[in-house]
């Protein structure tokens, strides 16, 4: 028998209480597979990710998605367009073959039907701007 330490017990007894709160069961799910940044699709399609800023932490992002879970990173964004050769063929290997695309203005991110999620690692300045825009465009960030 597996003994429960009291962090093992403090995190099952808090996503239980989130579960149960929200009013969440297996057969709500299962009425609503569709998540919002993907309308019309399954729960289980391939998402479709945006990485804003691929100079240092941007790295770690795309690291933490790239071909990961239906994770697919299709849009590298950052305005010095000298730092995203690197980044591109980075996102390609870890993805065998699936090469993203080079935008430079993050708007065009959030006008792009396609795109899931974006995940911001731009400078600490542009973050609130970023995550509006994304939202109102109806992206999880």
């Amino acid at each position: 028998m597996r003994l429960t330490t009291r962090r093992d017990f403090m995190r099952d007894s808090t996503i239980l209480a989130a579960l149960a709160g929200s009013g969440l069961t297996g057969r709500a799910l299962a009425q609503n597979p569709a998540p919002a940044g993907n309308p019309g699709g399954s729960a289980n399609d391939r998402l479709n990710l945006a990485v804003l800023g691929v100079r240092g932490r941007g790295r770690s992002h795309i690291g933490g998605f790239a071909g990961r879970n239906n994770c697919v990173v299709t849009h590298l964004c950052d305005v010095d367009s000298g730092v995203v050769a690197s980044a591109i063929q980075d996102t390609q290997r870890r993805q065998q073959g699936v090469e993203p695309r080079f935008v430079q203005d993050l708007r065009r991110v959030m006008d792009d039907p396609n795109v899931h999620i974006v995940s911001i690692a731009t400078p600490n300045h542009w973050h609130a701007l970023a995550a509006i825009w994304a939202i109102q465009a109806g992206k999880d960030v």
